[in-house]
């Protein structure tokens, strides 16, 4: 069992220990202790004693959802860049809590707009988590949730509204008794995404829109906080939080060709992809769970190993499992069925 105190979340997820400053008066050669977020708001950079790097805070829209004292789910999204320059957030006001429909939430959650040139990199860090209320306790098996929830990230056309290109999703599935959640999405639960703007682009004006989704019998909206986070995708870099992505559900996002051509066709676990009939991008996905109850997933890679999308991740046990997966263009994919982390078998299909 791998769980998180909610005061290690807390540390980590947001500068709830830093404060709004005045303006400070920074000698020449001197060290920053404070540093503008946006909307002239100055943040202290002194946290517990040490004093972190400006570039690593960032303003954030964290969404949480509450279901009563089982459990409240949380999804951050912080650090959005352009060639390395925050983007402003809008309609954003530090510490400002909102409880609203998710369709109103999501038309007003945006980033300011940006000219687009080819070969810009657009990126942002998200995260999602979730607690029992009761304990602080963040467990690999105390998910609940009435409803499913999902966070998707897109690339906005600034002048008609219209999606240039999805960036980013993840979800997670209903679960009416505690337990181990089951995500899907594009990338872990946690992810620094990165995107190159192609030629086609150039010279559009758009912005990065953040869609939030719950689809089920639940009786709240979501909440959502503006917050402040420091250096969250450093995290990443850190060995112990890789042990925890491990224990979440990591999928990873790039696997060798050969390896997924060696495990094609195994004998043993159950893994059969077909077509809904009619629908020849619409899938379904029959295989068998992890025989000691551990760590299951299901991912389509392209034909060069990198991951496209996972539409299941969670702990199962022996027996088999169905999912469902909407192949998103035509083209050559590796389906390929994980236990604990290692590809048991793969499956190589074509869409036409």
């Amino acid at each position: 069992m791998f769980y998180l105190c909610r005061a290690v979340i807390l540390y980590l997820a947001t500068f709830a220990a830093l404060s709004a400053t005045a303006a400070a008066q920074i000698g020449t050669g001197a060290k920053p202790t404070s540093v503008v977020i946006q909307d002239s708001l100055e943040m202290s950079l002194i946290f517990d004693g040490d004093t972190i790097p400006p570039s690593w805070v960032a303003p954030s829209y964290e969404y949480m959802m509450s279901y009563g004292a089982t459990c409240q789910t949380e999804f951050i999204f912080t650090e959005c860049r352009k060639n390395g320059e925050l983007l402003k957030l809008l309609s954003w006001n530090y510490d400002r809590k909102v409880n609203a429909p998710a369709e109103l939430m999501s038309f007003n959650s945006r980033t300011a707009n940006v000219l687009l040139h080819a070969g810009d990199t657009i990126s942002f860090y998200r995260e999602m988590s979730w607690i029992n209320p009761t304990n602080s306790r963040m467990d690999t098996n105390n998910y609940y949730a009435l409803d499913t929830l999902e966070m998707i990230v897109y690339l906005v056309n600034a002048e008609d509204g219209s999606p240039m290109a999805q960036l980013d999703s993840i979800g997670v599935l209903p679960r009416t008794t505690p337990g181990m959640p089951t995500i899907y999405g594009a990338r872990p639960i946690m992810a620094v995404i990165s995107y190159a703007v192609p030629p086609s682009f150039d010279g559009d004006s758009a912005l990065v829109g953040i869609t939030v989704r719950a689809r089920g019998s639940g009786p709240y909206h979501f909440i959502r906080r503006d917050g402040v986070t420091g250096g969250l995708s450093e995290r990443l870099k850190d060995a112990w939080w890789q042990g925890y992505l491990n224990a979440y559900g990591s999928v990873y996002a790039k696997r060798s060709v050969d390896e997924l051509m060696q495990a094609s066709g195994r004998e043993g676990p159950v893994l059969k992809v077909s077509n809904v009939p009619g629908a020849p991008r619409d899938l379904r996905i029959t295989f068998s769970g992890s025989p000691d109850g551990g760590y299951t997933a299901v991912a389509f890679y392209d034909e060069a190993g990198a991951l496209v999308f996972y539409p299941y991740s969670s702990h199962a046990d022996e027996g088999r499992l169905e999912t469902a997966y909407r192949v998103p263009r035509s083209g050559a994919y590796f389906v390929a069925l994980m236990h604990n982390g290692k590809i048991v078998k793969t499956q190589k299909i074509i869409i036409p």
